[in-house]
């Protein structure tokens, strides 16, 4: 349900801007297929084990909050970092996000204007 590509490119702007940088372009073929934040995690912890003293979480204020790292905001918890620091295994990670997944259909449902499609 995915392919991945190497690729170069050079940012314009941030701490690595005008320099060439090497990544991964990821590419999702079935966006209905399950696991692609289970994928990103695991890529996440692969990057951290082989480069653990590069890697890092931002620290700078995001949002203008200061006291919750960056990536806790963009994630909706500590859940994700937790994941790929290895204090919560990934099985953990997917059954929470599909729990608050089941949640939040249930809680939308009054308030949708259309049926849901099958």
């Amino acid at each position: 349900a995915f392919r991945f590509r190497a690729t170069r490119f050079r940012p314009e702007f941030g701490k690595h801007a005008g320099q060439v940088c090497q990544g991964v372009e990821w590419h999702v073929l079935d966006r209905r297929a399950a696991g692609a934040l289970a994928v990103g995690l695991e890529l996440l912890q692969y990057a951290r084990a082989l480069h653990p003293h590069d890697f890092a979480w931002r620290e700078a204020p995001y949002e203008f909050v200061r006291d919750v790292p960056a990536i806790d905001l963009l994630t909706g918890s500590a859940t994700a970092r937790q994941a790929v620091l290895g204090e919560v295994s990934l099985a953990e990670v997917q059954q929470r996000w599909e729990q608050y997944c089941q949640e939040f259909a249930q809680e939308r449902r009054p308030f949708l204007l259309y049926p849901e499609a099958s």
